[in-house]
């Protein structure tokens, strides 16, 4: 099965404004529908919900802490049956989830499966990488 995600341009150019306008690692929630065929699952942007810096307990160029705002997504999810996609930008040196992103998400997901009642939720977090500047 592929798995992939389709923006409209404006909501790219917002989701991508906001995860590079600082050096500091930064987050946004995108609300998906989803888009099924024997091969692939497409998620479907329909809403970004940005993390706030009064959001944010602790940020560096490797390592955010968020407070519990990330429950205000999974409600709007819930509330419109959609599919929850966690995005964080991530310095060009490491571009993978850390083994903190896998335990702290870990706690997310299972939220968010268990609050929004849909038996074909698909839920994803995704790195996006700074480019190298040149």
């Amino acid at each position: 099965m592929r798995y992939t995600m389709t923006f409209l341009q404006d909501d790219y150019e917002q989701l991508t404004a906001h995860l590079f306008h600082s050096r500091v690692e930064e987050a946004a929630f995108l609300l998906c529908g989803l888009s099924r065929t024997a091969v692939e699952t497409r998620l479907l942007v329909r809403d970004i919900i940005t993390v706030a810096p009064d959001e944010i307990d602790h940020s560096s160029d490797v390592h955010m802490q968020i407070q519990p705002a990330y429950l205000r997504a999974i409600k709007a999810a819930a509330d419109r049956k959609l599919a929850l996609s966690l995005y964080i930008h991530i310095p060009p040196d490491v571009p993978r989830h850390s083994g903190q992103d896998d335990k702290t998400e870990t706690s997310l997901f299972r939220t968010a499966y268990n609050r929004i009642h849909s038996t074909t939720a698909v839920h994803a977090s995704v790195v996006f990488p700074r480019r190298k500047s040149r």
